[in-house]
């Protein structure tokens, strides 16, 4: 019975019932968690359209950029968002925790990243995680 479900759930064409909430138009907290190892210095991908210094013409300001453009699209949509930005190699450093979504600020901050080192994603997610609880926390 649909009319009981409301907004809260999903009904799969095979009749399926998944409860699960969906935030609306809440805020969000966006956390990026980027690859910054030695190979993303690779120059088979380059950013198009931002202007990115000339340490970053390859995979690391492909990666970058997109990142912008997904926070260009997000900022249009909801002013009250919160973005964190993790770059990792062989260690995660937090470039920004829990910044209010303002994309040209923020790209400034992810300009600052430099390639190198190698890749370890354990530690990122485990960053990822402390930003998350380090967020949530605050508010």
């Amino acid at each position: 019975d649909l009319s009981r479900l409301g907004s809260k759930g999903r009904i799969h064409s095979e009749g399926h019932h998944f409860k699960c909430m969906h935030p609306g138009d809440g805020a969000l907290h966006h956390i990026l968690v980027v690859d910054k190892s030695g190979s993303m210095a690779d120059r088979d991908a380059k950013p198009h359209r931002v202007l990115l210094p000339r340490k970053q013409q390859n995979r690391l300001g492909a990666v970058i950029e997109a990142c912008d453009d997904y926070l260009q699209l997000r900022h249009g949509r909801a002013v009250n968002d919160l973005v964190s930005f993790i770059a990792f190699d062989n260690k995660p450093v937090t470039v920004f925790c829990g910044q209010p979504l303002d994309p040209p600020v923020l790209l400034e901050r992810m300009k600052t990243v430099n390639w190198g080192g190698g890749t370890s994603f354990g530690p990122a997610l485990d960053a990822a995680s402390q930003v998350m609880k380090t967020v949530e926390a605050l508010g």
